[in-house]
């Protein structure tokens, strides 16, 4: 026989699994045997990774409803009714069947008011199994090769860079379709798989496949390890009819209308355009969204990165292995692929700045991360690696794990200020939807730009009856409290203004305008009611100018008068507002949505 890989046999091409078991030569698995200093730094390059991750969740995550989730409040509506049923549940969201995310969040709403850290949360163990499960399975198929070489994969699954959907509870539905493909895998390449295993990896499928749109990968990316391990044809066309039956079934009823039609030949440019920025975005570059707008190094990238997978297909992926590791990173790079690809056509209308979305990001790290694992195995090639091959597959080595050193560096540092951005926006929105009833319409968009603000307005309500997410905290009590609050306040901090109830006549009140950085300077003026359905002329003509003070940081004083304020009045119980604008008019140049030096500060008057 002739060795290939380190520290195991593979056998020729002929030869089959059931003749040779895997791994008879070495059942005391001295190569993998490691160093007590190895082993800490194995500890530690798992540990770092995962605990990074869950603490973002802690220090950025927000408990509050926004953007798609709010269909799920009509969901759990619908369950403490009485009237939940099939067709809602299997109701399309876009192209998506979300049947098990769907029975997932009623289950959070009954238990835990439907916390949404509890979700975040969840998503994290998810993509832990997942880790795990995919680990597992190649280091069963090379167990020479130290724990410590796995330690970039978890620095890949667990990047920051994903954040986009780290913290937002909705998209457990990926994390479901990710661990769904952990487990697929993990069974089907088992040493010898039975009727068992094959069950369980086609339960895990349907339930991939239920959950979002890209969980009918896991049926191709499936097919990798069938080819390789050259399973008996009985257990590879019952996956075949069960991933067909699958496919048939997710269209029963579908609404086409609800997706992109089928690209025109002349819109594959912009299409592979898209497909490559998409998956060189791993190092969480933005793109603007404007005319034009794109980034050549993140497309070179992208580029770069496709080049490596495919040589990782073409050396691991065409001949057939029936012992290494390899074909566990050729199906994550399938299964990669296949997204990115499906992103690319349903997707490249709105531009390439969708490209750069964080929320892609989870699925684009399995190509680089297959990858990876693909080429930590020796390909199956006739004769010895040597000369060019040799030379080859070093340098694709090299490019790999450079690849990956860029992408954990410049990745993570790159999805900090996006975690802020996200996080402010989300407590922003808490306050929005506590306080729904008085939210102007431009509000109301940002939180949900997609589904009708009547729709919107509507579930906030059922969130609110029902206790659910915010509802069911103390915050919302402080909300209800103090008003409505439009604008990005510091660190959290509920009003800028002390005090902020039981203002009278004359008065003198404290904004501290923390978040407001930059030098222009801002104008203060009291308005009545009327400014939040975007009444320019709602606003006093009294003005106080504030500049900055040290550190950035603005403080003002302000006096509120009772009665005439703008084209309304100020009268005792009822609440007003003070704006913050640089505009020396006093209006909102871009609406009431534009948070970073424009916003409103609810007070009540005595």
């Amino acid at each position: 026989m002739d060795t290939v890989g380190a520290g195991y046999n593979v056998t020729t091409c002929g030869d089959t699994l059931d003749k040779y078991p895997l791994n008879a030569n070495q059942g005391s698995d001295k190569g993998s045997r490691s160093t007590p200093k190895a082993q800490v730094l194995t500890v530690f390059g798992f540990a770092l990774p995962v605990a990074t991750y869950f603490w973002s969740i802690y220090h950025f995550g927000v408990n509050v409803i926004w953007g798609d989730q709010w269909t799920d409040i009509n969901v759990i509506a619908h369950s403490y009714s009485g009237t939940l049923g099939w067709k809602l549940l299997w109701a399309q969201h876009n192209e998506e069947r979300m049947l098990f995310p769907k029975l997932l969040v009623v289950l959070l709403a009954h238990t835990t008011h439907l916390n949404l850290f509890v979700e975040m949360y969840l998503g994290a163990i998810l993509l832990v199994l997942t880790a795990a499960a995919i680990v597992v399975a190649h280091r069963r198929r090379s167990p020479s090769t130290p724990w410590l070489y796995y330690c970039p994969v978890a620095f890949l699954l667990f990047s920051l860079v994903q954040y986009g959907n780290t913290l937002w509870g909705f998209q457990i539905a990926w994390y479901i379709d990710l661990c769904a493909l952990g487990i697929a895998l993990l069974l089907l390449d088992r040493p010898m798989l039975s009727w068992l295993a094959l069950t369980g990896a086609m339960a895990a499928a349907v339930v991939g496949s239920f959950s979002s749109f890209q969980g009918l990968f896991i049926w191709p990316a499936g097919l990798v390890i069938f080819y390789h391990r050259r399973r008996p044809w009985r257990f590879t066309s019952t996956w075949v009819v069960a991933g067909i039956a699958t496919w048939a079934f997710y269209y029963v009823g579908y609404n086409s209308n609800q997706i992109n039609q089928v690209p025109s030949f002349g819109s594959w440019g912009n299409i592979a355009r898209f497909f490559f920025i998409e998956i060189g975005d791993v190092v969480g570059q933005s793109i603007p969204d404007t005319p034009h707008a794109g980034n050549n190094a993140v497309l070179f990238l992208g580029i770069v990165i496709f080049v490596g997978a495919m040589y990782a297909v073409f050396r691991y992926g065409l001949r057939r292995d029936d012992r290494g590791g390899g074909p566990i990173g050729v199906a994550l790079i399938c299964f990669g692929l296949l997204c990115a690809l499906s992103t690319a056509i349903g997707r490249y209308p709105l531009g390439l700045w969708e490209a750069s979305a964080s929320r892609y990001t989870t699925n684009d790290l399995l190509i680089l991360g297959g990858t990876y694992l693909a080429l930590l195995d020796r390909p199956r090639i006739r004769g010895s690696l040597t000369g060019w091959r040799k030379g080859t597959l070093v340098a694709f080595r090299s490019s790999v794990i450079a690849l990956i050193c860029l992408q954990v560096g410049l990745g993570n540092y790159n999805a900090l200020p996006g975690e802020r951005s996200i996080s402010t926006a989300q407590a922003a929105t808490e306050d929005v939807v506590v306080n729904i009833r008085r939210a102007p319409s431009p509000a109301v968009f940002d939180i949900d730009a997609l589904d009708s603000q009547p729709f919107v307005r509507e579930m906030a309500e059922d969130a609110r009856r029902l206790n659910l997410s915010i509802f069911a905290t103390h915050a919302a009590v402080v909300y209800m409290r103090d008003g409505l609050i439009l604008g990005r306040w510091a660190d959290g901090q509920i009003s800028p203004v002390r005090p902020s109830r039981g203002i009278r006549d004359g008065q003198l009140v404290t904004l501290q305008l923390v978040a407001f950085g930059g030098s222009v300077p801002l104008f203060l003026r009291e308005c009545n009611p009327h400014i939040l359905a975007g009444d320019v002329h709602a606003c006093g003509a009294t003005a106080v100018v504030t500049t900055p003070l040290a550190h950035g940081q603005r403080r003002a004083r302000f006096r509120v008068v009772t009665g005439t304020v703008g084209d309304g009045t100020c009268d005792p119980g009822e609440t007003c507002y003070i704006s913050v604008t640089s505009n020396p008019d006093g209006t909102f140049s871009k609406g009431l949505r534009e948070f970073d030096t424009q916003a409103l500060a609810a007070i009540a008057i005595a």
